[in-house]
């Protein structure tokens, strides 16, 4: 029979029972924020620079009202208010994948960008550890230019940002005076309708817009652990723990196989494996050494 490598799954049974206290955004405000506005934006993007066939897509959604907006994809939105309103436990594998990149949310507040994003995701203890970190949008650079396209009907105008060391080309309407977009792009004179960097391996496009009433319960899991970062430290960490991630789970001993004549050999063919799924994902939002 032919060899397989098993992961221990760590099933995590993490019951929210109370809201813990955390500190930064959290130390400010409730749990629960109300928002009046919503902007959807399809993502697409290519996970691997080497490969066109890599591309893919995702749903965000930007909440609004008039003192802040939050950022983050429409399917986190949607398992963190299953896991809310039903107040069920959360079980989770734990295996040998990429972080999810997806997981973050984008809080934007009187020129304060706050990220909180996971640099590893859940870990072997059954922990997902939070990093927060603050960046300001005075020093979002635009260089807004004189060109200007319809999309959806919409007369926009074009604003050349250098950021996350990729060359962004945004196209922002006036006609919609919300000074906001997807991620953490902000502060134009109009809301950002589309955003691109200059090899389209990261697009943004805004698809609807609409008035809502909307209660939002953010960062309110217990089985999170919040700590402030920069976001250097963040990237730096996430690549480090992908580029070991083998050996973080071999010395944790969560690693084992079935029915393998040469364990070694086994365990170096996994590996292999293992480091070439991890040097596809390659190609994150923000490139960082």
């Amino acid at each position: 029979m032919k060899s397989k490598l098993l992961i221990i799954l760590c099933l995590i049974r993490l019951t929210q029972d109370s809201f813990s206290q955390k500190t930064g955004y959290h130390a400010q405000h409730t749990d629960t924020l109300h928002f009046d506005r919503q902007v959807i934006y399809r993502a697409t993007y290519q996970t691997d620079s080497t490969d066109t066939e890599s591309r893919k897509q995702l749903d965000f959604e930007l909440l609004l009202n008039d003192g802040l907006s939050l950022f983050q994809s429409i399917k986190k939105f949607r398992a963190d208010s299953v896991y809310y309103a039903e107040k069920k436990s959360k079980s989770m594998t734990i295996g040998l994948r990429p972080v999810d990149p997806f997981n973050y949310q984008v809080i934007k507040e009187t020129g304060t960008i706050t990220t909180y994003d996971s640099p590893f995701g859940m870990n072997l203890n059954g922990k997902e550890v939070i990093y927060y970190y603050e960046e300001y949008q005075q020093d979002l650079n635009w260089d807004i230019r004189p060109d200007t396209m319809t999309i959806a009907n919409l007369l926009c105008q074009r604003a050349d940002l250098y950021f996350g060391n990729r060359h962004w080309i945004a196209w922002f309407t006036t006609d919609i005076p919300i000074q906001d977009g997807p991620y953490k792009f902000a502060g134009l004179p109009g809301l950002i309708i589309s955003i691109s960097d200059v090899n389209d391996f990261w697009r943004f496009e805004m698809t609807n817009i609409r008035n809502i009433d909307k209660n939002v319960v953010i960062n309110f899991q217990d089985w999170y652990e919040f700590a402030p970062a920069t976001k250097e430290r963040l990237y730096r960490e996430r690549r480090h723990y992908q580029a070991n991630i083998f050996d973080v789970y071999k010395t944790a001993g969560a690693l084992r196989f079935e029915n393998a004549p040469d364990e070694e050999r086994a365990l170096e063919e996994a590996r292999k494996q293992i480091a070439a799924q991890m040097a596809k994902d390659n190609n994150w939002i923000e490139l960082y050494p």
